[in-house]
């Protein structure tokens, strides 16, 4: 594994379409061959109005002038929720996401929730590793947990 230095950067405005386009990828990486134009479009309206309202709960992760992927932090019950981790695949498998997780656990005293697609089967074994449990499911995702009592 290359080790790779990062930092993590605010988002201005001047980044809502980067971010748009790496949720859209999040989202139509694991469902895009099961869906239809019509909900396809639906999830493009939802992204570009989420993404307008919530840019600030994001961060970049930067490496000097490049920017590496993003993640988003929000609330979530009595913890926090990792809406969202995505690496540019060019940067991955290469320690970033489990970094940025581990600095996340690190640093908070609160529960962390994620969603994961079942079918995204290398996330799923990464949050596993880094100590995350199924709290639930749904007919595609699984809500996973970390607690640092865990």
């Amino acid at each position: 594994m290359n080790e790779i230095n990062f930092n993590i950067i605010k988002p201005t405005k001047k980044h809502i379409k980067l971010l748009k386009h790496i949720k859209l990828e999040t989202i139509l990486t694991d469902t895009s061959s099961k869906i239809s134009q019509a909900e396809k479009n639906k999830i493009i309206k939802y992204i570009n109005e989420y993404i307008e309202k919530n840019y600030e709960k994001y961060n970049l992760i930067v490496n000097k002038e490049n920017i590496l992927g993003a993640y988003c932090l929000d609330k979530y019950n009595d913890g926090l929720l990792l809406d969202e981790i995505y690496i540019f695949p060019n940067y991955r498998n290469k320690g970033i996401a489990s970094t940025v997780i581990m600095n996340i656990q690190n640093t908070n005293n609160k529960d962390i929730y994620l969603w994961v697609y079942k079918s995204n089967q290398t996330a799923f074994k990464l949050y596993k590793n880094l100590g995350f449990h199924i709290e639930k499911q749904t007919e595609t995702r699984y809500l996973m947990k970390w607690s640092k009592e865990s």
